[in-house]
């Protein structure tokens, strides 16, 4: 999978920004993921976790698989103390990421 990692915020946990997440369904591991993501929500295992989200469970399983030598691409891995993360990487040429309500009002980040 491809994502935005932050290694400074929000804290006191910091998680990625999930705003984006590319998956490689042709990648042999990548359904086990997905399953292993439904199931946090499916046994609670959800409640387990620093903070119950979907950010913080997509960085459980994340670090798991890469314990397990599986490969994810940090699309801002260049950046790594960025709070906001999306504008700042090559994302910003096909999307705007209007984060925050005063974004939203103007209309453009």
């Amino acid at each position: 999978a491809s994502y935005l990692g932050r290694m400074k915020f929000p804290q006191p946990n910091p998680y990625s920004e999930c705003g984006f997440v590319a998956y490689n369904f042709n990648h042999p591991m990548c359904k086990k993921f997905i399953d292993d993501m439904y199931g946090y929500y499916e046994n609670g295992e959800l409640f387990t976790l620093p903070e119950w989200h979907d950010c913080m469970v997509f960085d459980s399983i994340r670090i798991k698989y890469q314990n397990l030598k599986v490969d994810f691409k940090n699309l801002s891995a260049h950046i790594p103390n960025a709070d906001h993360p999306f504008m700042q990487t090559e994302l910003a040429l096909y999307f705007d990421h209007l984060k925050g309500p005063e974004r939203k009002i103007k209309g453009h980040s």
